[in-house]
Formats: structure tokens, C-alpha cells, sequence
């Protein structure tokens, strides 16, 4: 992993993001995907690999898969460095200026249930 990248996620990290590690089949690769709670929403970050990631932010709450949204608030699909330094740019809900507008994912980078295979682990910083 390169050190721009590693940055990133480690202020992902700081700023509170529960991270969850999932091997997506037996032999397949490792997607990491980030979510913070923000009450009625949630900012998430999918790791692909290292050159394909997918940030957005996302209404939560029972019946909503924060993971597989249905809809978004804003999104942004791209390099893992771009899309983690606009989620972590991107400002507060109830701030002035964000979207409160609804809309389909631009990206199939989401990560739906039958993708996810087991969650290995789950942590936050410091655990």
C-alpha cells in the first residue's frame, strides 16, 4: 500500500470510522469498508483494492443497508486517495451547503451482501 493511500485511511480512522474487513469468497481479495455514524445518515468508504474505491454518504437506520444503498445524499466512486479526502472534506450534515437531495449510487462499487463473505473484523481506532 502506497504512503498516500496509508494517510488516508488512517485519518478515516481518527476522525471515528468503524472499519470492517471482508474477504470477499474463499480465495478472493479484501475489501475494507469504513462507516461513520452520523444520526440519520452515514459516511462510508469501500476499499477495492488500491486503485478503485467508492465514498459516499447514505441515509441509515433500520431497514437500510449503509453498505448497498438504495440512495444517496453525494457520492463519489474513484481513486482511493481522491474519494477519501472528499469524504473527509465533505461537511458535516446540517452544515450549510450539503445536499439533502436523494438520488441512485453512480458507482456498482457498493458492496451487497452476497460480495461481502465473511466480516473478519471490526474495530475502531485504538482497538
Amino acid at each position: 500500500m502506497d504512503a498516500e493511500l496509508y494517510e488516508s485511511l488512517t485519518e478515516l480512522g481518527r476522525a471515528g470510522y468503524l472499519v470492517h474487513t471482508y474477504q470477499v469468497d474463499h480465495d478472493g481479495p479484501m475489501v475494507v469498508a469504513m462507516v461513520l455514524d452520523r444520526g440519520g445518515c452515514a459516511d462510508v468508504f469501500i476499499l477495492h483494492d488500491e486503485h478503485r474505491a467508492y465514498a459516499y454518504r447514505t441515509p441509515n437506520g433500520a431497514g437500510r443497508d449503509v453498505l448497498n444503498p438504495a440512495v444517496v445524499f453525494w457520492d463519489c466512486p474513484g481513486k482511493p486517495v481522491r474519494a477519501g479526502r472528499a469524504l473527509l472534506d465533505l461537511p458535516a450534515p446540517g452544515e450549510k451547503d450539503v445536499r439533502i437531495v436523494l438520488r441512485a449510487p453512480k458507482s456498482r462499487l457498493c458492496l451487497p451482501v452476497e460480495r461481502r463473505g465473511p466480516n473478519l473484523s471490526i474495530r475502531r481506532r485504538g482497538t
